[in-house]
C-alpha cells in the first residue's frame, strides 16, 4: 500500500501516546505491540490487541505483513493467557475476533479479546478460527494453527 492510500491516524496513535485515556492492560516496546479496554464493551472483559503502527486495516496487515499479524495474534493469545489471573472473567476462557472490510471503522489492525460467558462459547471460537484460516494462506495457516495446540 503506498503512502497515499494509507488513513492519516488512528484513535488508538492518541492512546499510544498516553495523550487519551484508555487502560492499557499491557505493552510491549520491543515487539510494538499492546492490549487496550474496547471504549464500546461487548463482554466482561472486552480488550483490543493493537501494534504500534496505524495507517492501514487490520486486513492489509495480513495480506501485506502475514507474519507481523501473526505475532499480533500470538501476543494477544500469549498477553491474555498472562493475565487470567488478575481477570477471573477470563475463567471460562476468551475469544479472539477480527473485522474486515467495511465493519472495520477504524483504520488500525486490531484483534478483538472478549471474555467468554460459558464452555458452550468454544464452537463460536472454532467458527472464528475457520474463519481466520480462510483468510491466510496455507502456509501461515498451518503455522498459526500448530501453536494453536496445547
Amino acid at each position: 500500500m503506498n503512502s497515499e492510500e494509507r488513513y492519516d491516524s488512528s484513535p488508538f496513535d492518541s492512546i499510544l501516546s498516553n495523550d487519551a485515556h484508555s487502560e492499557i492492560i499491557a505493552r510491549d516496546d520491543e515487539k510494538r505491540f499492546a492490549i487496550i479496554s474496547s471504549m464500546e464493551p461487548e463482554a466482561a472483559i472486552h480488550w483490543l490487541a493493537i501494534p504500534f503502527e496505524s495507517g492501514i486495516s487490520t486486513e492489509e496487515l495480513n495480506r501485506e505483513e502475514g507474519r507481523r499479524f501473526l505475532d499480533l495474534v500470538e501476543y494477544a493469545l500469549s498477553e491474555t493467557r498472562a493475565q487470567s489471573a488478575k481477570y477471573p472473567e477470563l475463567a471460562n476462557g476468551f475469544t479472539i475476533k477480527f473485522h474486515i472490510g467495511a465493519y472495520e471503522t477504524v483504520p488500525h489492525p486490531k484483534l478483538h479479546i472478549l471474555s467468554v460467558e460459558s464452555a458452550s462459547c468454544l464452537a463460536h471460537f472454532r467458527l472464528e478460527i475457520s474463519h481466520f484460516n480462510s483468510l491466510l494462506s496455507d502456509r501461515w495457516s498451518k503455522s498459526f494453527m500448530a501453536r494453536l495446540e496445547p
